[in-house]
């Protein structure tokens, strides 16, 4: 047969995303994460918290246990459905931890979906894990000046293997297949600015309209 009276195959249409381009894989992508993916999660998350704030109250200072217990709420209820959700892709969505369905009951979708731009912010969230890793590191410290035990210095390496299995986890499972992986921080620190640079942009531009 004659190769003009051939169909052509057709290219992947290429997508452009901020400042770089992906081609589109049909099936790869999440629409609603399983809920194997978002007990798994939840058990990380229950180990980290948990130990987290055993090595808070360890400081016995401040009254830190309860603070950070407190932020904690704070953080999984205010801050990570403000900062991320409301422009999330699955808001609405099962998420890979579950909170899609849950935020929608307590807050509005934001008007944009510019998912990146206020991902910095992020950094507010950034002392739940800051405060065990501080702790932690000064009873090593005191274990290797006096005795080494397993409590609590053994429980400090249990933490940091929770924290590295569950990043390990969550990127392999949860964020390779996500629909915000072209424009999420996590893989590309350069969305971040691009996200906050259209925000001013788009922010400036309503200014001058007003």
């Amino acid at each position: 047969m004659s190769r003009e009276f051939l169909p052509r195959r057709r290219e992947p249409a290429i997508i452009p995303v901020m400042n770089q381009t992906i081609e589109p894989q049909p099936g790869i992508f999440k629409d609603q994460y399983p809920y194997t993916t978002i007990i798994v999660r939840w058990l990380f998350l229950t180990a980290e918290m948990g130990l987290g704030a055993y090595f808070a109250f360890l400081f016995g200072l401040f009254n830190l246990g309860y603070i950070y217990i407190i932020y904690g709420i704070i953080a999984l209820t205010v801050l990570q459905p403000l900062i991320r959700c409301v422009r999330c892709y699955y808001y609405g969505k099962r998420c890979n931890i579950g909170l899609g369905k849950l935020v929608p009951l307590f807050y509005k979708k934001a008007d944009d979906d510019n998912f990146s731009a206020y991902y910095g912010y992020s950094i507010l969230i950034w002392p739940l894990r800051l405060i065990p890793i501080g702790v932690g590191s000064l009873q090593i410290l005191d274990g290797l000046l006096s005795e080494f035990k397993f409590v609590p210095q053994g429980l400090f390496g249990v933490y940091l293997a929770v924290l590295f299995f569950h990043r390990r986890f969550y990127r392999a499972v949860s964020c390779s297949k996500c629909r915000q992986k072209a424009v999420c921080p996590v893989y590309d620190i350069v969305a971040m600015r691009a996200g906050m640079e259209k925000q001013g942009n788009l922010t400036e531009k309503r200014l001058h309209n007003d």
